[in-house]
């Protein structure tokens, strides 16, 4: 079993992503789209610029689907994370499971979401209409490399 797992500038298509995850043995997909928005906070956001370390997001990225299938079972994965700068509206995060069920499925994708935004090496700088800054918990993998 693979999954399709990426960190990148790549433009996010989720019917690819979606794809990828078919499975007979699964009734059940679940879907994150996490995307730019605006305003933040009460602040125009004119782009986010994530960087990242590629490598460790990937063997991360690997780690969270199969900590995933330990506690929910069989699964397929589709994760993709972008890299580069982003405007408002733009997906910046997939998270894509199938499951045989949709409770595996719906508590596998909300527990990967948590765990990309707490582990994976990506840091994301929000610039707005009054400046610039790195956004707190972007990721606390920087404290681990």
């Amino acid at each position: 079993m693979s999954d399709l797992l990426q960190v990148g500038p790549e433009v996010i298509e989720p019917a690819a992503l979606l794809a990828a995850v078919e499975d007979p043995s699964c009734g059940a997909v679940a879907c994150f789209l996490g995307r730019v928005r605006s305003p933040n906070a009460g602040v125009e956001v004119r782009y986010l610029e994530y960087e990242g370390y590629v490598a460790l997001a990937l063997k991360t990225l690997s780690d969270i689907a199969a900590e995933q299938r330990l506690l929910h079972g069989h699964s397929r994965w589709a994760m993709q994370h972008r890299l580069g700068r982003l405007t408002p509206g733009e997906i910046s995060l997939a998270v894509i499971v199938a499951t045989p069920s949709r409770k595996a499925a719906f508590s596998a994708c909300e527990e990967a979401v948590e765990q990309c935004k707490g582990r994976l090496p990506v840091w994301k700088l929000e610039v707005t209409s009054s400046g610039s800054h790195f956004v707190p918990g972007s990721s606390t993998a920087a404290s681990t490399i």
